[in-house]
């Protein structure tokens, strides 16, 4: 499955589907937009983990987004959606 794929069964609301089959792919490669589909898809799983009150795999679902930041795009987009899930983790603690 291409990552165009994935980005899409995101969009179509399938987070988890498209969650764990870009795991996956990010195993073996770490390609810009690979990366951007995880991080975003990561991003997505993250929030339904706070919602499902899955505190622990939400914080580090977190930890790895902010490993994952020196590799993505210095964008602001990103920028934007790590505060929002920052402050989101940083309210359950």
């Amino acid at each position: 499955m291409e990552v165009r794929d994935i980005f899409a069964l995101r969009k179509a609301g399938k987070i988890e589907e498209a969650y764990n089959l870009i795991r996956e792919k990010y195993k073996t490669y770490h390609g810009h937009y690979t990366s951007l589909c995880m991080f975003w898809c990561a991003s997505d799983v993250l929030q339904l983990r706070l919602e499902e009150g899955r505190f622990d795999e939400a914080r580090q679902i977190f930890l790895a987004l902010e490993h994952m930041l020196p590799n993505l795009p210095d964008d602001d987009v990103i920028g934007i959606q790590m505060n929002k899930l920052r402050q989101l983790v940083n309210e359950i603690s």
